[in-house]
């Protein structure tokens, strides 16, 4: 007996919402291209997308990773580590450490217990960062170290993740090497 009601997913409003959905859940063990063997590359459309697919990578991670965010002034390495910090469940609001160079945020995460928040914008090399106790938190296995700016202080974990975000508007383009 064939039924005269239209299928729930032949209406427009409805496709329209499952595409909707599976684009936001998206995550970033599905990159949209890859630049090189060790390279995904990321599309963001906006910050919310940015804070998702950042939540998303820290679903990823096991603790004791540095990772090293770069990219020009104003291209989300913030709002990168504010997603992060979701993915981790930090509670309390995530602005960049520019004048204090380094904020610790409490992670509620069964094996990550730490997240390390660093501008190194304003410093001058990776003895400054040494000399206000970052160290003591590099590759701890409770811990992950976000770091913005990362390229000026490279030396402190050679091993790290670079993230690197390009882009104008709210389009930006995240790539993350190991």
């Amino acid at each position: 007996m064939k039924r005269n009601t239209p299928r729930a997913s032949s209406r427009p409003s409805d496709r329209k919402e499952r595409m909707e959905r599976s684009r936001r859940d998206r995550d970033f063990s599905a990159p949209l291209r890859s630049a090189r063997n060790d390279a995904k590359n990321y599309v963001s459309r906006s910050e919310a997308d940015t804070e998702r697919r950042a939540a998303a990578f820290a679903k990823t991670l096991s603790g004791g990773e540095v990772l090293l965010l770069n990219g020009d002034l104003g291209a989300g390495k913030t709002v990168f580590v504010r997603g992060l910090a979701k993915g981790l469940g930090v509670r309390g609001r995530i602005t960049s450490p520019t004048f204090v160079f380094m904020r610790v945020h409490d992670a509620h995460r069964r094996d990550i217990r730490h997240l390390v928040h660093v501008d190194a914008y304003r410093v001058r090399n990776a003895r400054d960062l040494e000399a206000i106790g970052l160290l003591e938190w590099v590759g701890r296995p409770d811990t992950i170290v976000a770091i913005e700016w990362g390229e000026r202080v490279r030396r402190i974990a050679p091993r790290a993740i670079r993230v690197r975000m390009t882009g104008s508007g709210t389009r930006r383009r995240i790539t993350v090497s190991h």
